[in-house]
């Protein structure tokens, strides 16, 4: 019997190394299609009978096609494999054969280790052995993403609508393509990874995400009856999570898709926040078939279900983990049969990054400059404005020469303000080079939607330049600063206790400081547009209010302050990281 059983387990070992060869196969087979439909595609672009968008969009399809037939080769590996180990151990010595020889217990002993070191060299190899493949995928189609880039950087004369959309559909590939390779390593290499994995994690500005998220879904889905709404509350705009952002992409497309499959007519994503709780919350309802109490708590506990004919019914658990493991956040699903479905997401929100405006605040005296080749972006900007303040002066720019010739006839002058775009159509010189050029940082911001290029808000960083996504303009708050007599001090101290603000002042004049000093944050606030934003800032961190100094600090480095201290009598190790903090000092004068 041992015999036989070796015999089944080396047959079964060779079968295995087969099949893996012949997967192989049909995946460089797949490639190898994608890659020959985009190299036809590139060519095609050439000629004039083709656009350039069409091009691209099949050079986009041709590399989802080959996307698509290695997953569909790596589920019948699954199958194929599990009948295997099932034939394996259908094979195996029986108990009872075992029993009527009176075999001693170390005998059986041995048996059960070695079934189980069967079973774990199996389970192993199986991972491995997809997780290879999964990396030579991800390796491969970078080829042909990377001639669909070069095509993408090189398309200025297509609108910037569809160009956004192209943009974001190879970066969404790209990101799938990483993932694979972390997944990769996670299994290959084990926890000493999972570091990795969590560094991949950034501060993501959500509400970008959920937009581009739905605007490819009704692309999707634009040939079926099918209503999509996105209902962003305005207070919801500007809000950071830290998250992986394929991940974040990846869940909210399976939870529309599952809406889908469940003959939803109407699903409709709403995003707001809970400011008692300092969160975001999306939430994803639709008028689907639903799910009964029994089936929803079947998959809750780990059990799969799903009303597609190939489908395993694990989207929604893997939804449910993700949301939990690796965001921090909570969930909550209410689902009733025949009356749809509603998930809530919630998310932890985290301040928000160094190249990002939470606010836009502009003297009333100066003259605004507008320079972007949209001409809806100019009216945007107008009506924005005009909410506030309906005098201020506009100069509109479509072309970076006109600024540049307006910068060179007013030279060094600060009674600008410029919005300049990063894209213009037909041109291969970028706002961001020219702000940089021409030395306007200073009273200059990057208005793009390239604000999730990585190089970008690296160079805007290095810049201390903000950045103000597109999507953001119609939203973000404006302050107009009317008193434009700026007060001329040393520093700023905001200190509730009346002795220590009356030793400040007496330090102050021995050493001929100029210091202006508030006993409450709210009394500062009246005062705010008198100062320049390079004044140094020390703020008490209790102030005996509802909220914490450095909470208050935090307001006054998202509004432009750059130097700011907390004065305080705990200890550095108090405190947790605040990067908006230049230093944790003492109570005494720092002069």
């Amino acid at each position: 019997m041992w015999a036989v059983f070796t015999e089944n387990l080396l047959k079964q070992i060779e079968e295995v190394s087969i099949i893996k060869k012949s997967i192989l196969r049909a995946i460089t087979l797949s490639l190898s299609i994608g890659i020959i439909f985009s190299s036809i595609a590139y060519n095609f672009i050439y000629f004039p009978n083709l656009e350039i968008f069409h091009a691209a969009i099949i050079i986009i399809l041709s590399v989802l096609i080959g996307c698509v037939s290695s997953a569909f080769v790596f589920v019948n590996m699954l199958g194929h494999i599990r009948n295997i180990i099932n034939e394996l151990c259908a094979d195996s010595p029986k108990w009872e054969w075992l029993e009527n020889q009176y075999m001693a217990s170390d005998l059986k002993n041995s048996y059960l280790a070695i079934k189980k070191l069967h079973q774990n060299v199996s389970s192993s190899s199986k991972l491995v052995g997809i997780s290879q493949i999964a990396s030579q995928v991800a390796h491969d189609i970078r080829s042909p993403l990377v001639a669909l880039d070069v095509i993408v950087k090189d398309m200025k004369d297509i609108p910037e609508e569809q160009r956004i959309l192209i943009r974001k559909s190879t970066s969404r590939i790209h990101e799938i393509a990483n993932n694979l390779l972390l997944q990769y390593k996670s299994i290959v290499k084990g926890d000493e990874n999972k570091a990795d994995i969590e560094k991949d994690k950034s501060s993501e500005l959500i509400s970008d995400h959920i937009i581009g998220l739905i605007s490819e879904k009704r692309m999707q889905y634009k040939n079926r009856k099918i209503n999509i709404v996105l209902d962003i509350k305005e207070d919801a705009y500007g809000k950071f999570s830290n998250i992986q952002s394929s991940t974040f992409n990846r869940v909210f497309s399976n939870l529309v898709d599952n809406a889908v499959e469940a003959d939803a007519s109407l699903i409709t994503i709403i995003l707001k926040t809970i400011s008692c709780e300092n969160s975001i919350m999306i939430k994803v309802m639709d008028n689907g078939k639903g799910m009964s109490d029994l089936i929803l708590n079947r998959i809750l506990n780990g059990g799969g279900f799903t009303n597609k004919p190939n489908g395993h019914g694990l989207g929604l658990k893997y939804v449910i983990d993700t949301i939990s493991n690796e965001w921090n956040g909570r969930y909550n699903i209410i689902s009733k049969p025949n009356h749809g479905t509603s998930i809530e997401v919630i998310l932890p929100h985290v301040s928000p990054p160094k190249w990002f405006l939470p606010v836009l605040v502009v003297d009333s005296n100066k003259t605004i400059v507008i320079v972007d080749d949209d001409e809806s972006i100019h009216q945007v900007w107008k009506s924005r404005f005009a909410e506030v303040y309906p005098d201020f002066k506009f100069i509109n720019l479509y072309t970076l020469h006109e600024l540049s010739r307006l910068c060179r006839d007013n030279l060094s002058d600060k009674r600008y303000t410029y919005l300049v775009d990063y894209e213009f159509t037909g041109s291969n010189i970028n706002g961001l080079s020219f702000i940089d050029e021409l030395s306007i940082s200073d009273n200059s911001y990057l208005v793009t939607s390239r604000h999730d290029d990585f190089d970008i808000k690296k160079s805007c960083e290095k810049m201390r330049l903000k950045i103000i996504p597109k999507t953001y303009a119609v939203y973000i708050p404006i302050h107009l600063n009317i008193n434009n007599s700026k007060k001329t001090v040393d520093l700023i101290l905001i200190d509730d206790d009346d002795s220590i603000t009356g030793a400040w002042r007496i330090r102050a004049m021995n050493n001929n400081k100029k210091i202006s000093v508030y006993n409450s944050f709210s009394n500062f606030k009246m005062d705010i547009q008198c100062f320049d934003f390079h004044i140094p800032i020390y703020i008490d961190s209790e102030l005996h209010d509802e909220r914490k100094g450095q909470d208050y600090a935090l307001d006054l480095y998202n509004v432009g302050f750059e130097n700011i201290y907390l004065c305080t009598g705990h200890s550095v190790e108090y405190f947790p990281e605040m990067h908006w903090i230049k230093g944790i000092v003492g109570k005494m004068p720092p002069f």
